[in-house]
């Protein structure tokens, strides 16, 4: 659709992030109630495992109790999140939204405002930029607070490329073999066996890329 010349396009990348987010709800509804009562079927059970692990391991370990407290509820929903995403794209004729930059960017911006803005709200914006720069004669200062911004801002760019580039990488080398069953025939037992292999190890990424962004976020 077009709203005063600007075309408004549905992707298919942003239907399955609606699926990633569906999910999310679904598998993770019931842990709020398995907590307080103890009740819950097999795979709530499962996955309470992993979001006691996420907190104590992940969060509380980095963070602290107190503040990891208040945190906790986002970096639940951000490793799901990725963790889905990444795994709806193992689905034949699917698209993987965390191996388009527009997500990762999208991802690693919400990390960078929390970043500042969980600074600036404690400890004050004009203190937040003030312990930016460590102590250092004052013609330096301006030189150094360029350097200490260019970091900040480094560190979430490091992760959107990360998680960006090894899906994409994951992912297309899938769709390489596959084209090689295709085109070989009989003989594509052996690129398939390759496929087979690499679904395996993008499993494993799937989870490692999650944990990787929200332990570094």
């Amino acid at each position: 659709s077009s709203i005063e010349g600007a075309n408004l396009i549905f992707t298919n990348m942003q239907v399955f992030m609606l699926m990633s987010i569906v999910l999310l709800f679904i598998v993770l509804g019931g842990i709020p109630k398995y907590v307080r009562t103890g009740k819950g079927d097999a795979l709530t059970k499962v996955f309470a495992g992993f979001c006691m692990y996420i907190r104590d391991e992940m969060v509380y370990s980095v963070m602290g109790q107190g503040t990891g407290r208040k945190f906790l509820p986002y970096f639940l929903g951000l490793f799901f999140f990725i963790v889905f995403m990444n795994l709806v794209g193992l689905v034949p004729f699917s698209a993987t939204p965390t191996a388009t930059i527009a997500t990762t960017f999208g991802l690693a911006l919400i990390t960078l405002t929390i970043m500042i803005g969980g600074g600036m709200i404690v400890q004050g914006p004009l203190n937040y930029i003030k312990h930016l720069v460590p102590e250092v004669p004052l013609w330096l200062w301006p030189l150094m607070f360029v350097v200490e911004i260019i970091g900040v801002v480094a560190k979430p760019f490091a992760l959107m490329v990360r998680l960006f580039a090894n899906m994409m990488a994951g992912h297309t080398l899938l769709k390489v073999f596959g084209g090689f069953v295709v085109a070989l025939g009989m003989f594509g037992v052996f690129p398939l066996v390759a496929i087979v292999a690499l679904y395996g190890l993008e499993l494993i990424v799937a989870f490692l890329q999650a944990y990787v962004f929200t332990v570094l976020t």
